[in-house]
């Protein structure tokens, strides 16, 4: 009986925690931009999946882009992550950057109430695809100059980098819906649950999870031992 007992609970614990990762996949949603408008010199383009976006096609004679757009601020405190739709028509231009960076200013230009992410350090062969990616970025992994941005007020964003043009002519990068959202700081890829069975009465649990960010794959490698009792 006590068995039977036990495998409800883990069954029904184990269902309410993927209920939960499932609805805080993406909380407290705030568009920064929806990438329909101008933004610096990337064109405007119609892509079959997303609709409208920014894009930037490199040619022989264009290695970097520098693009930034002001607006009213937009008041994300309740978030805690950037993130970003990404598309990339061969990830192998990817060995081509030297450096790209996406910032936020609550100062309406740049370097001074900032907070900035290397893109080039999240934009690698193996963990991109051809095709759209989502890159979440965590604010408790940015860069400040002159001071964090104020999330109550966010009114700037830039985008830029610098790439060997000749070496990826012809290729094209996209970005789309740019946003802060809420995940709590945490990261469900590759979660591991170990049950234990303890004296028959309680069910102790342990949690283990990775901390790079992979929100849209989180559930995918979720694993149970029901063991013995904890030492």
């Amino acid at each position: 009986m006590l068995k039977r007992i036990f495998c409800i609970a883990v069954s029904l614990l184990l269902i309410g925690n993927l209920i939960l990762f499932s609805f805080a996949e993406e909380k407290d949603v705030t568009l920064l931009h929806n990438c329909d408008s101008s933004f610096g010199s990337f064109r405007l383009d119609k892509d079959s999946k997303r609709g409208s976006c920014l894009a930037h096609t490199f040619s022989a004679g264009t290695d970097s882009f520098a693009n930034q757009t002001q607006f009213k601020p937009i008041d994300a405190s309740e978030g805690d992550t950037l993130a970003i739709e990404v598309y990339l028509s061969d990830p192998a231009m990817l060995a081509n950057i030297r450096e790209m960076y996406v910032e936020i200013t609550s100062s309406g230009t740049c370097d001074k109430q900032e907070n900035a992410w290397p893109l080039h350090s999240v934009l690698k062969s193996g963990k991109v695809k051809a095709g759209w990616n989502t890159i979440y970025l965590y604010l408790n992994e940015s860069y400040e100059t002159e001071g964090a941005c104020d999330l109550s007020a966010i009114n700037y964003i830039r985008i830029f980098g610098f790439f060997e043009g000749k070496a990826i002519s012809g290729e094209t990068i996209k970005f789309d819906y740019i946003r802060m959202i809420y995940t709590g700081g945490y990261d469900y890829a590759d979660l591991s649950m170990t049950f234990y069975r303890g004296d028959n009465t309680n069910v102790d649990i342990y949690i283990d999870g990775q901390n790079d960010p992979d929100l849209e794959n989180r559930h995918s490698n979720i694993t149970m031992t029901v063991g013995g009792k904890v030492q």
